[in-house]
């Protein structure tokens, strides 16, 4: 589960920090405010393209980071240590967090601020 979501200098957002709760939560404003940017950055997050066009005007860099819980299970733990992720999953304690990721426009993904391969992230 997505639990936070930071986003800096992506489009018209200059700084922005989302934290989401267990259940249904929504996304709501005018027009323009950028309610449309914040669903495209998830899907960066999840393996989409994070392209230079989405940094925002005079800025050098735009960072996106999304801080992930999931319930520890045996296929999780194993999933992080195949892909050299030392995730803090233990004891069965809900909301421990699995994967810290951040996208910077051509320097790829990363777990705990440590680059890490795309194909492992999206396989967690």
């Amino acid at each position: 589960m997505l639990s936070l979501l930071n986003i800096s200098n992506i489009a018209v957002i200059d700084e922005l920090r989302v934290e989401f709760g267990r259940g249904l939560n929504l996304l709501t404003g005018e027009t323009g405010f950028g309610k449309s940017i914040i669903v495209d950055t998830l899907g960066i997050l999840i393996g989409g393209r994070f392209t230079s066009d989405l940094i925002k005007t005079g800025a050098e860099r735009g960072f996106i980071e999304g801080l992930f819980s999931v319930t520890p299970s045996p296929p999780s733990a194993a999933a992080l240590a195949a892909a050299g992720i030392k995730g803090e999953i233990g004891d069965g304690a809900e909301g421990a967090e699995a994967a810290h990721l951040g996208s910077h426009a051509g320097n790829g993904y990363h777990h705990r601020r440590e680059l890490a391969a795309l194909r492992s992230v999206n396989d967690l």
